[in-house]
């Protein structure tokens, strides 16, 4: 029988290169348009504002204030880019550093009545009197504090009326400790000092009041108690 015959190699073997196409990947012109929008909404919300003296018109915008008074007079005000930011969460300031520091501390305690008439305090927390690992954990609840009871706005209506009853109804969950006798109303007390400037006098004089009184929706109560929520 024949043997088979033997393939034969001529030259040197080169591997083959399958022909590639020359065109480079491309994303259709609206992502690239909500990528640059984006962008240029997140900027503007991330520069700070001008210095006050500026803001209130006693003083004329020099040198690089002139680009941060243009931007908060006619950048962060424009419609479409509030709407997208505010409606998506991407709104943020970073004006904490500079040029006007945040110099106020706040906090939040409340008097939860029971419907024996036994009165409780509670105090929402408080970072100056958590430890590290817990002031990591509940930044958030000052930043929601901070936002959501902004008392140079609406005081009772629309949105902040809603929060705080939100709010209060939360704590009265809370404290809802005792079968039988639940919280009837919660009361709500604002806190704040004016950190003085540097070589002021640094002990802490809080001025207080109460700004909030709520009367516990008990059906609610017993809702959010069940776990449903």
């Amino acid at each position: 029988m024949p043997e088979p015959e033997a393939a034969v190699l001529t030259g040197s073997a080169q591997p083959v290169v399958e022909a590639s196409s020359s065109r480079k990947p491309n994303a259709p012109w609206w992502i690239k348009f909500f990528v640059a929008f984006h962008l240029f909404a997140i900027t503007i919300y991330a520069l700070p504002l001008p210095p006050e003296g500026v803001r209130s018109g006693k003083l004329q915008p020099f040198g690089t204030d002139w680009i941060l008074y243009l931007n908060w007079k006619f950048a962060k005000p424009f419609p479409l880019v509030q709407s997208y930011t505010f409606s998506t969460g991407f709104w943020q300031y970073w004006d904490m550093f500079g040029p006007d520091p945040v110099f106020k501390d706040q906090y939040c305690t409340s008097q939860v009545i029971y419907q024996n008439g036994k009165v409780a305090d509670y105090q929402y927390p408080r970072m100056a009197l958590l430890s590290i690992p817990d002031k990591f954990l509940l930044e958030r609840y000052r930043k929601f504090y901070e936002r959501a009871h902004d008392l140079d706005e609406s005081e009772q209506s629309g949105l902040k009326g809603y929060v705080r009853q939100r709010f209060a109804q939360r704590i009265a969950l809370l404290n809802d400790k005792y079968p039988g006798n639940p919280p009837v109303e919660v009361k709500l007390y604002f806190h704040e000092w004016e950190v003085p400037k540097p070589g002021g006098n640094l002990t802490p004089k809080y001025t207080s009041f109460k700004y909030f009184d709520y009367i516990v929706d008990q059906d609610q109560l017993a809702y959010d108690k069940a776990g449903v929520r």
